[in-house]
């Protein structure tokens, strides 16, 4: 499953969000910005991924800082 969760636009960048995986795996948030892609696990709960991912996209965030955040979620 692949589902494509939003765009942000930042200075004329776009960003691109989405939310994969499955049940059994787990799911992933992926933020692509041209051919910059970042990929990261989050969790076996398909809502919990989908609401980081709208507010990661809310919050304009950039592929390269996605695993730093998803760890300072996770320690929390």
């Amino acid at each position: 499953m692949v589902k494509f969760v939003g765009n942000a636009d930042i200075a004329g960048r776009i960003l691109k969000y989405y939310v994969f995986g499955n049940r059994k795996a787990g799911y992933w948030v992926r933020i692509c910005s041209g051919e910059e892609v970042s990929e990261h696990f989050f969790s076996r709960n398909l809502s919990e991924t989908l609401a980081l991912a709208e507010q990661l996209r809310r919050c304009t965030v950039f592929p390269f800082n996605l695993s730093e955040i998803i760890e300072d979620i996770a320690i929390s």
